[in-house]
Formats: C-alpha cells, structure tokens, sequence
C-alpha cells in the first residue's frame, strides 16, 4: 500500500470516504490486496465522480461528468461488490441508482454493480435451479481463474470489466453425477453489445478442462433491462470449422438465456425503471 505523505496527492482529498473503503476492504477479506493508488492518478481532473457506500449524490455532484470514472472506479467496486456485497446493496445504493438516470454510463455501472452483488448474496436462479444458493464467490484478475471444486455453485468475478466481454462465471459442480455447469453472464442495459458469446466461448475448452468432470455442459446468460422479443431459452448448436486435414470444434452447443433485471431483482428492476422514468 502506497504511504501518502503528499495531501495533495493523497486519496482522501479525492475520496471523502476513503477510510471507510480502507476499513471495508480490510474487514472483508485479509486475502484483498489492492494499491489504492493505481486508482488515484490524479493528472487527469481535479476531482473524481467516485461514490462509495452511504455517500449519495447532491446537486453539486454532476453525474454527467464521469468519463473517467470507467478508469478509476469499476475495478474497485468489482472487489467490493464481491467482498462486501450487502453495502452494494443499502437504501444509498438504490437511491444513487434512482439519481443516474440522465447518465447511460453511470446508470448501466450502478445496475451492473449492485447486480452482481445480489447474485453473490442470493444466488441468481434465472441461470438454472443449480445456481439459486448462493455462491462461493471468487476474484480474479489474470486472464483464468484458479478454479474451486469444494463448493456445489463458485461465481467467478473478474476484476477486469472488459475480461471476454462478460461480467461473470457461474459454475456449478456435481461431484456425485461428475457433471458440471458452465455459465457466462452478461450484464447489460445498452440496446446494441458486442458479441460476448463469441469472445466468452473462444476459450471454452479451458473451461472445459479445469472442471475435471466427465460431462460438461454449457450456459449463457443475458441480463438485460428489456427482454423484448428475444426467446427466453434457446438451444445453441456447436459450431465447426472446416480444417485441412480435419473438422474442428471453435463453439460447442450451449443454452442461452435472456432475463430481465427484474427477473433478478425486482427491487433493482423497479429502480432502474424509476431512474429511467425521472429522465424523461
């Protein structure tokens, strides 16, 4: 941990409640290390749109001047959505949650955060009756995590918020019948997303493998805030390359699932529907 000798540069200048996210961190898991600095570069702007627990916007907090809050904070929270989950989802939450209507990025960052979350207290049954306990939640932040067979449901969060365009790995385990469940969860309010399928299950056979069980199945799940006309459930065929010599398999078959936020959470549903609505 950087020592911050130099109040100009100290992260509490910028982060009025930064001494709680120190206690927070420090109380939740002694196995989270984070240099708080790497989110305190402060070259950029005087002043960081930074909100923590129990700190709620007020008129003098612009949400609309946050591009750089993608940079600072995600990464952050991705940790203490996971190690402190249950203040991610307090009445402050849900009212900073309410205030970001008029900011897409903001808005989609509070219902991604406080979603996750509620998936690493309550389990998330919208991915199958295997994930409706709650997980054994894990962080990772290289490029595959270091997998866990001691617990029937593991929720995989990468620290990354870009890692394979998902925003999380839900894995089941029956270690009686030696079959395992692999989940890739999108997150996502934006009408139009990249590809995550495709990015997800470029590395499936990594997954695949790590599991160690005879059978291996296949999910993946949308989170959107409007299921539209998307079919609730929709059985994906594998997908083969014609090599010279063989055929390959770059896909296999999975399941894919859309839900609302709502599905999820009807508390968080109905709050991004109000934030939506006072937009207007």
């Amino acid at each position: 941990m950087v020592d911050f000798d130099n109040e100009r540069l100290s992260p509490r200048r910028f982060f009025p409640n930064i001494s709680q996210v120190y206690t927070d961190l420090h109380e939740a898991s002694s196995k989270v290390s984070l240099d708080i600095a790497k989110y305190c570069d402060v070259s950029h702007r005087q002043t960081l749109p930074f909100l923590f627990a129990g700190q709620v916007p007020t008129e003098r907090f612009n949400l609309d001047e946050n591009r750089h809050f993608e940079f600072y904070g995600r990464e952050l929270f991705r940790t203490l959505s996971t190690t402190n989950a249950d203040e991610f989802l307090s009445q402050h939450w849900y009212d900073s949650l309410r205030m970001a209507g008029k900011n897409p990025s903001m808005l989609g960052f509070f219902t991604e955060t406080m979603l996750l979350s509620w998936i690493a207290v309550n389990g998330c049954s919208a991915a199958g009756p295997e994930f409706q306990k709650k997980p054994k939640a894990f962080l990772f932040d290289d490029a595959k995590p270091t997998m866990s067979r001691d617990s029937p449901c593991s929720l995989y969060i990468p620290v990354s918020f870009n890692y394979r365009a998902v925003d999380a790995i839900l894995v089941a385990v029956d270690k009686q019948k030696d079959e395992a469940i692999i989940t890739g969860v999108q997150i996502t309010i934006s009408r139009t997303h990249s590809d995550s399928e495709a990015k997800f299950f470029s590395g499936w056979e990594w997954w695949r493998d790590i599991v160690d069980c005879t059978t291996v199945s296949f999910r993946f799940l949308w989170i959107v805030e409007d299921v539209g006309q998307n079919p609730a459930t929709a059985l994906i065929q594998s997908g083969k390359r014609r090599l010279r010599s063989h055929t390959a398999l770059w896909c296999p078959g999975f399941e894919r699932r859309y839900v609302s936020v709502k599905d999820v959470s009807m508390d968080i549903g109905q709050k991004l529907e109000n934030a939506r609505k006072s937009a207007q």
